[in-house]
């Protein structure tokens, strides 16, 4: 039997837009970004992947998550293929290029 006056609200659903108030806004950044990083360690574990997140608070204060625990090498490592894919689509373009003036003569 339940009892018809709530003590709690409860979880509700919040309108998303920006927090004016700098004392909320922190307060809310750091439970968002605790539940951030909560989601992205399950992702880890139950997928087997590797995540590298960096976010910047409202203080300007850097805070990161890594699995494996060195951002650095992870994000390293992205910057190496992102830089060796687009070494490859250079190539392509290149190649692409001279073959559209072969046909244009």
């Amino acid at each position: 039997m339940e009892n018809p006056k709530k003590k709690t609200l409860g979880r509700r659903k919040i309108e998303i837009k920006k927090i004016e108030k700098k004392s909320s806004l922190q307060v809310a950044f750091t439970k968002r970004r605790g539940g951030l990083f909560r989601k992205a360690s399950e992702l880890t574990v139950v997928c087997g992947v590797e995540v590298a997140i960096l976010v910047k608070s409202p203080a300007d204060k850097l805070h990161s998550f890594g699995h494996p625990p060195d951002v650095e090498a992870l994000i390293s490592r992205a910057e190496e293929k992102i830089v060796g894919g687009m070494e490859q689509y250079l190539k392509f373009l290149e190649d692409f290029g001279g073959k559209v003036e072969e046909n244009l003569r």
